[in-house]
C-alpha cells in the first residue's frame, strides 16, 4: 500500500421493502479500489443475520466506504436452496 493510500471502514447494509435490517456486513477497513471477487467484494450470499434464506423479492443495499454513501435497489431471486 502506498502512503497516499487511505484506509476506509466499509459497510454494506440490506434492507427489505418495509424497511427492515436484514443483513449487516461490515467488512472493515479497506483501500479505495475495485473489488470483483468474493473473496474481497462486499458479498451478500441471500441470507439474514440469522443464517436463514430470505425471500425472494426487491431490497435495498447501502454501501459506505469513508466518506463514499450509496443506496440502491436489487432484485434476488432464489433459483435453489443448498
Amino acid at each position: 500500500m502506498r502512503s497516499s493510500d487511505s484506509l476506509n471502514n466499509v459497510i454494506f447494509s440490506g434492507q427489505d421493502i418495509a424497511g427492515n435490517l436484514v443483513r449487516r456486513l461490515e467488512l472493515g477497513e479497506m483501500p479505495a479500489g475495485h473489488y470483483l471477487d468474493r473473496g474481497r467484494a462486499a458479498y451478500w450470499d441471500g441470507r439474514n443475520s440469522f443464517g436463514e434464506y430470505v425471500s425472494s423479492g426487491i431490497y435495498f443495499y447501502k454501501l459506505r466506504a469513508g466518506s463514499f454513501d450509496t443506496a440502491k435497489k436489487l432484485v434476488l431471486r432464489h433459483t435453489k436452496f443448498l
